[in-house]
């Protein structure tokens, strides 16, 4: 996965905005959101976005899996981020 180039976005306060053109409003991200929206600098699998996030938070429950895995659903869904081609 990685950010959908023609988002515009920026970290205001350690929480990232990103404009949904779409839909015409932003969108602020939580702390978490946040982490792993910065982290898409690099192309990742999601299982590697999960380790990433439970290692740096210090969790791994199957909740957090869960909740990771509804938020890049949610991201794709709208567009803001991509699957990796290739």
């Amino acid at each position: 996965m990685c950010r959908n180039e023609a988002i515009a976005w920026n970290v205001i306060e350690d929480k990232a905005v990103l404009l949904d053109r779409a839909e015409g409003r932003a969108i602020i991200l939580n702390e978490v959101g946040s982490y792993i929206w910065r982290s898409l600098d690099t192309k990742m699998a999601a299982s590697e976005i999960i380790a990433l996030v439970s290692q740096h938070f210090n969790s791994g429950n199957i909740r957090i899996e869960k909740d990771i895995r509804f938020f890049l659903d949610e991201l794709l869904r709208r567009d803001l981020i991509r699957m990796e081609e290739g």
